[in-house]
């Protein structure tokens, strides 16, 4: 299958909204994403593109539109355009993350560099001045900008690229106020293969023979949306369910005619475990319902499966207390976690975002959203995982499938995953992390125990419906973990203490076109704690119980409850050896080097810029009373800087050259020349001391800066004295600017 492109390169400013905004001062905001790169939705292209096929059709050109494009319902298009970003940002993210963290590389900056801001009003056609309260701001993508969007084409391929091909040449126009200026472009079809995705392949292990587990990482190069019973469509849950995975593999199957060779396997012991969040190398799992959070204190936590293992603390009257007499605990909610041997908890949220979109109206003669009858035409939100995340699972089966999963995987870097494939989410990169061969689990005797489940569990009770009753989840567990309950045998007695989440499960059958049934069953992050009466022999580790396991349902893991497991333990977002102050410390030691990143050295540029104009209007009240400034102070502004205009035009920057020109200039007998020589000679000896090259203010400035930004390494190229001279017309700007100002207000 080749990878191929779309190349779109802007002939006027442009503005793709999603109608989400960052702050107040902007009222209709440019799409980008999580590093500040200006990007336009796949969802956008593939709409003006269909338009596009629209009238070619209208004009009785040879169009499959639904072929292209897909239909309403199941019918899926053969051609997958994805989100157009800039021209080489994947070189420009390695960029930014092989470096230290650094404010430089804020998403701000970073879109500041591709972007600016216009501000907007009406005008009241009576009057001919602006209305009231009608000033707006539109952020609008920079002229000149080039956009690549990766298209994958499937079926007959010469057929359905001379068709694209075909829409692009119409292609003219896209994003917002399209007549009023806004959204020219040209587009432009790129034949070849992205390297990247070779590349990709090199990052699977090697098979290992006879392996039985596979476990595998996937990479967010999109957000992905995985659909949550809960909140209907706008909801996405937060992790990426083994169905899905497992959906990629019957795919894989259909498309090579081996679709009754699936169905073989559906009568195997298979399991495709959730993808959850990893962090350094490790799977978390979702925080076990036993652990408690104390009311205003985020660093420390109690773990009620040990609760009996902390010191009983007594009263003044030698009464037992409570061992957290006094404090408030909450239970954990929504958080990754990895408990380490010591009992010390990382703990991490998944990062979620929400997208704004909406339909167009039928009837193309309306140029925006409207809401017309029938519900045509409507704004909608999406909730998704956001891109740039690591999630991990695994798969177990017999020795052959994990062969053909690891050959799909490793042949196939790049999958497609959850909801809204087709247009900009659920690009995955996918490879396999680890092989292992199915070991004999050691058993031995153990009396007290927990269940922990790592994913949600389906149970059903003994009259065949599902239920969320705990008595029937114990007997489930029973039934997986003891040999004695399979063949029929009593259970010892037990006692049982529980921590329970309960979760709606949901789905869409594909094949059928229908949803599953919406059922409740056991959440992740369930815990059963079972004391037995009497020791028995039993292995402790992973287990899967309930129904539908296949796709990531009853995940589960058994441990023993010992003298020595911690109660109480620490919260740590990074475990290692640093305490927070030594980080704190650390991170401002560590400065960005940015002398080989030609994209950064461009972002500091500007900054650098701004930052000379910030100390220019803080300097200028530093070297004038302007309250007290003298009539000749004026007109030595203005001809400076025609004299640093004349400058820039001879090819002379230098501020000795300057300096001399105003000497020639100002040198004449008369009295107000001499104030007027004063007033430059004050100026420029406060950017560089006359006769001193190594004392100039920028050079600190430059220093200050950097150490602002937390970088090293910033070149500034041209001539030696490139940022003097800006420094030193910022400042006469700053100046002439005030003195304006103290005039209108003397007026006054």
């Amino acid at each position: 299958m080749k990878i191929d492109k779309i190349r779109i390169k802007l002939l006027s400013d442009m503005c793709v909204s999603d109608g989400g905004i960052y702050n107040s001062a902007i009222d209709t905001d440019i799409c980008y994403d999580s590093y500040g790169f200006p990007y336009i939705p796949a969802k956008r292209l593939k709409g003006c593109l269909r338009e596009c096929a629209q009238e070619l059709k209208d004009w009785e050109e040879d169009i499959h539109i639904g072929e292209m494009f897909g239909e309403k319902g199941n019918q899926r298009g053969k051609i997958i355009i994805h989100n157009a970003y800039i021209k080489d940002r994947e070189s420009y993210i390695e960029s930014i993350r092989k470096l230290p963290e650094t404010p430089l590389c804020h998403p701000q900056n970073i879109l500041n560099s591709y972007s600016y801001i216009r501000t907007q009003t009406s005008i009241d056609y009576e009057t001919g001045v602006a209305d009231e309260k009608t000033l707006r701001t539109m952020r609008a993508a920079n002229k000149g900008s080039v956009f690549e969007a990766d298209v994958e084409i499937y079926g007959d391929y010469e057929k359905l690229q001379k068709e694209l091909e075909k829409c692009l040449a119409v292609f003219r126009h896209i994003g917002i106020a399209r007549t009023r200026g806004y959204g020219e472009i040209q587009a432009s079809f790129i034949q070849g293969q992205n390297q990247a995705y070779k590349d990709n392949i090199k990052k699977c292990v090697d098979y290992k023979q006879e392996s039985t587990e596979l476990q595998y990482e996937i990479y967010l190069k999109e957000p992905v949306i995985c659909k949550s019973v809960n909140g209907q469509e706008g909801n996405s849950l937060d992790y990426i369910e083994g169905s899905k995975i497992l959906g990629l593999i019957e795919q894989m199957l259909k498309d090579n005619g081996r679709e009754e060779e699936f169905l073989g396997w559906l009568q195997e012991d298979i399991y495709f475990s959730n993808a959850y969040l990893a962090v350094n190398n490790k799977r978390l799992c979702e925080v076990p319902a036993s652990v408690f959070e104390i009311k205003n204190n985020k660093k420390d936590y109690r773990n009620k499966i040990y609760i009996g293992n902390e010191p009983v603390k007594k009263d003044s009257g030698g009464q037992d207390l409570e061992c957290d007499y006094g404090l408030q605990l909450n239970q954990m909610k929504h958080k990754y976690v990895y408990i380490n041997k010591e009992g010390n908890m990382e703990c991490h949220s998944v990062e979620m975002e929400m997208r704004y979109h909406h339909s167009r109206p039928k009837d193309k003669s309306f140029g925006r959203v409207a809401e017309l009858t029938g519900g045509e035409s409507q704004f909608y939100q999406v909730s998704s995982i956001r891109e740039g995340q690591l999630f991990r699972g695994f798969i177990k089966a017999s020795s052959g499938i994990i062969k053909e999963i690891y050959d799909y995987i490793k042949n196939n870097p790049v999958v497609p995953l959850g909801y809204g494939r087709n247009g900009e989410y659920g690009r995955c990169n996918i490879y396999v992390t680890g092989m292992d061969k199915q070991t004999e689990q050691q058993e031995k005797e153990i009396q007290k125990f927990y269940v922990l489940l790592k994913s949600p569990a389906i149970i059903y009770s003994s009259k065949a419906a599902y239920s969320t009753d705990v008595n029937d989840l114990v007997k489930e567990i029973f039934a997986s973990i003891f040999e004695s309950g399979k063949a029929g045998q009593a259970v010892p007695g037990y006692s049982v203490v529980k921590y329970v989440n309960i979760t709606a499960i949901g789905g869409f059958n594909v094949t059928w076109g229908q949803r599953k049934p919406t059922i409740y069953g056991f959440d992740k992050g369930t815990v059963i704690c079972v004391e037995l009466k009497e020791k028995i022999k039993m292995a402790t580790g992973q287990f899967w119980i309930g129904e539908r396991c296949m796709e990531g349902f009853g995940e589960a893991e058994i441990a023993e409850i010992t003298d020595n497991g911690k109660y109480q333990g620490k919260i740590y977002d990074v475990l290692d050896s640093n305490t927070d102050e030594n980080k704190e410390d650390i991170k401002k030691n560590i400065l960005a080097d940015i002398s080989k990143e030609t994209f950064l050295q461009e972002i500091a540029d500007r900054l650098f810029r701004g930052f000379l104009r910030y100390k220019a209007s803080v300097n200028v009240h530093l070297l004038f009373d302007l309250e007290r400034t003298n009539e000749s102070l004026k007109p030595t502004v203005s001809n400076m800087l025609l004299i640093c205009k004349e400058a820039y035009k001879e090819n002379k920057s230098y501020i000795e050259k300057i300096r001399l020109i105003c000497k020639e200039r100002f040198s004449k007998s008369s009295g107000n020349k001499d104030k007027k020589l004063k007033n430059s000679v004050k100026i420029l000896n406060h950017i560089q001391p006359e006769g001193s090259k190594n004392e100039r203010i920028v050079i600190k400035m430059l220093e200050e800066f950097q150490e602002l930004y937390q970088i090293q390494g910033f070149v500034y190229e041209g001539k030696e004295d490139k940022w003097d001279m800006e420094y030193l017309k910022e400042l006469l700007i700053q100046l002439k600017y005030l003195m304006r100002k103290k005039e209108e207000e003397r007026h006054e």
